[in-house]
């Protein structure tokens, strides 16, 4: 992990990426834990509407990840196009902050969204170009500390958001705190950021490399593996939906208690997403990832029998520690099978986003039948132990 953190810190093109990641964070962390409180209670979703809304939320996102992520390959540089989804995310953030309805929160999160959201693949593809020469496990173990400074911004904003929207008795303003984060990303970006030299570019027309982009996804090997991983992270999205829903509804609960979990939560993950890059260096990475599924299960499973507050905030430390080497070897994981496409690779996280929001969405969903929201909790513990089952079939065949 030392020679990790000595590489971003001597490479100018890894450290303004990695700093940029760190502001990106401040947007994500300031919106995202609010997400189902301003869509169910503040716009008066039903559980059902909003969980389509999920579901179009990852398509859309899915889309434009991935097509941004082929088109970013076939350019010299990357750092035009980074700047072009900043943007974006200010503007629609920005939106539905001046005019919070429920029409300007489908736009911001079903066009302005997926788009700003693409800068988190594209950071990090450049961040892959930069590690390429240096090995697959030095990559996994660089992206565990870049994913790690990512987190930290997660430790202060959500507290800070939620006391702030507590005081100002308005969730949406959260929104204006993340598309001034957006502004702050794309103003470092502008001054000192660069994209990496695309060593492939004139092999192929953008459209012939497109059509060879899809084929490559596509493929079984890759298509079952990526599925797998969206099972496990199923246990993710189902937690990051129900669990402010399962906060305010428990006595004393509030969004504060929501902003101040997320905080909480994202500190501890900090060290583990360490743990995980150096166990990445030394495992083979689908066992990293499998023990880590199964945490969350275990955590997953014991929400679904809290009563009071107290025992969520027990079990945050299970929470973190599956949450954290799931988000950090997730994408290490689908960048090493493409280890030569680093903007397509970091595409097929959107992929996986899809797949593991749709079976999050179907776990809330759930929610609003007679198993509520305990039952729905167990619901995603199953479809990730589904997906845990996978990934060993798939990748344990490989090592007989």
């Amino acid at each position: 992990m030392l020679n990790a953190f000595k590489s971003i810190l001597s490479n100018s093109k890894l450290g303004v990426a990695t700093i940029t990641l760190f502001c990106l964070g401040f947007t994500y962390a300031s919106t995202v834990p609010y997400h189902s409180l301003i869509g169910v209670n503040q716009l008066g979703m039903s559980a059902w509407h909003f969980s389509m809304f999920l579901l179009a939320m990852a398509i859309t996102g899915m889309v434009g990840s991935f097509v941004l992520g082929h088109f970013s390959d076939e350019v010299e540089n990357r750092k035009t196009l980074i700047l072009i989804v900043l943007a974006f995310g200010a503007i629609g953030f920005g939106a539905f902050a001046l005019i919070p309805s429920v029409w300007t929160f489908l736009i911001c999160l079903l066009v302005f969204y997926p788009i700003s959201g693409s800068a988190y693949g594209q950071l990090f593809a450049v961040i892959r170009a930069e590690t390429n020469a240096l090995g697959s496990k030095q990559g996994a173990a660089t992206n565990s500390v870049v994913r790690s400074v990512y987190a930290a911004s997660w430790i202060v904003v959500p507290g800070l958001v939620g006391l702030f929207i507590a005081t100002r008795k308005n969730v949406s303003d959260s929104f204006a705190v993340a598309a001034a984060a957006f502004v702050l990303c794309f103003v470092i970006y502008a001054l000192f950021g660069s994209g990496d030299t695309n060593k492939n570019l004139g092999q192929s027309t953008a459209w012939a490399g497109f059509k060879m982009a899809l084929g490559l996804v596509g493929s079984r090997a890759i298509l079952l593996r990526v599925l797998a991983l969206a099972l496990i992270a199923t246990s993710y999205s189902a937690n990051a939906i129900l669990l402010p829903l399962f906060i305010t509804h428990l006595p004393g609960g509030s969004t504060t208690d929501v902003g101040v979990l997320a905080g909480l939560v994202a500190g501890l993950e900090i060290p583990f997403m360490l743990i995980g890059g150096y166990f990445s260096r030394n495992i083979v990475l689908w066992k990293v990832i499998l023990a880590a599924g199964l945490v969350h299960v275990i955590y997953l499973v014991g929400l679904g029998f809290v009563t009071s507050l107290w025992q969520i905030y027990a079990l945050a430390i299970l929470n973190a520690a599956g949450a954290a080497i799931l988000l950090s070897q997730h994408l290490s994981y689908l960048q090493d099978m493409m280890p030569d496409r680093p903007g397509l690779g970091s595409s097929l996280q959107s992929i996986s986003s899809l797949l593991y929001k749709a079976t999050g969405a179907l776990v809330f969903a759930s929610s609003g039948t007679a198993i509520g929201f305990s039952g729905a909790a167990w619901f995603g513990a199953g479809l990730a132990v589904m997906g845990c089952m996978m990934l060993y079939s798939l990748d344990h065949k490989k090592e007989i």
